[in-house]
């Protein structure tokens, strides 16, 4: 892979013209142009007739009901690789916003790589919109002691996986590897996906390339509504199951599970509809086929 290699920018989205007319513009203005934009259509609003106007020259995908990204980068993906066309899928929600060089750096990590394994992912660094470092969209990390120092004396972070915030994967490890699982909705899914990726791959977090998320808050999963949350404990149970993870990192996860969840129940107060929710997600987690 090259810094060369034609790229396709995809955006998931649903309902929310202004940020996605924000994500546009800004991947418009990107100092290294793009080949393509896809937006994955999810909407339900007039989305698809403001594109036609707006942005002629973005390539819609309508999926005809609502999938989340797991669903939207399923089918974009699946549609994009099969063309052949791309080296490269730059991967973000509809409120993500990527500085003018985001892409451009991102790339341009490519060459402080060195004889480090290839990556099938580059990340961007994610900020909220005063500038911290946003919770939901820090990395994971290989903890391997060699294997950080090496890529730390040249700029980069290796990743055990990450967000779908301005992702770049390649087009070779999508076919090695296959799509977003379709059912998983949202929240987990691009963890799973990415683990799933980077369990014989490598990835690094380009630190100069920077997104920021437009969310309306910097929280995390604990300050979630119950719609949400029920997400997050099924699909992180269906990844529990999964043989993306080591006997260790398996034991750490189920860790974080329960003390996540703990923590989401206490902010919550305990509320019937928020137990509901976690009840509901542990069983489905336990119960329903995670494929």
């Amino acid at each position: 892979m090259s810094e060369a290699d034609p790229v396709c920018a995809m955006v998931v989205t649903y309902n929310r013209q202004p940020l996605l007319r924000e994500c546009l513009d800004s991947v418009l203005a990107q100092t290294r142009p793009v080949e393509r934009i896809m937006v994955v259509n999810n909407s339900t609003d007039d989305t698809a007739e403001m594109l036609r106007a707006d942005y002629p020259q973005v390539e819609v995908l309508e999926t005809g009901e609502n999938w989340a990204c797991a669903g939207g980068f399923h089918d974009g993906l699946t549609r994009q690789s099969a063309t052949g066309e791309f080296g490269w899928y730059w991967l973000m929600d509809d409120d993500t916003v990527p500085t003018p060089t985001a892409l451009e750096k991102m790339l341009g990590g490519l060459s402080r790589v060195g004889d480090l394994p290839p990556p099938a992912i580059l990340a961007s660094k994610v900020l909220w919109t005063n500038g911290d470092i946003h919770r939901m969209g820090w990395p994971w990390t290989r903890w391997d002691q060699d294997e950080l120092l090496e890529a730390f004396e040249r700029q980069l972070l290796p990743l055990s996986a990450c967000t779908y915030v301005s992702m770049l994967v390649s087009d070779e490890a999508v076919k090695r590897h296959g799509v977003p699982i379709k059912h998983w909705f949202i929240w987990g899914d691009d963890i799973e996906w990415t683990t799933r990726l980077l369990k014989h791959e490598a990835g690094y977090l380009v630190p100069e390339s920077v997104a920021v998320h437009k969310t309306k808050a910097n929280y995390d999963p604990t300050q979630s509504n119950d719609v949400r949350f029920y997400y997050d404990v099924r699909n992180k149970l269906f990844m529990l199951r999964g043989d993306n993870w080591t006997s260790k990192d398996r034991f750490w996860f189920a860790v974080m599970i329960a003390r996540t969840t703990m923590a989401y129940l206490v902010f919550n107060r305990f509320r019937p509809r928020n137990v509901w929710a976690v009840l509901r997600g542990a069983r489905d987690g336990l119960l329903q086929s995670p494929t």
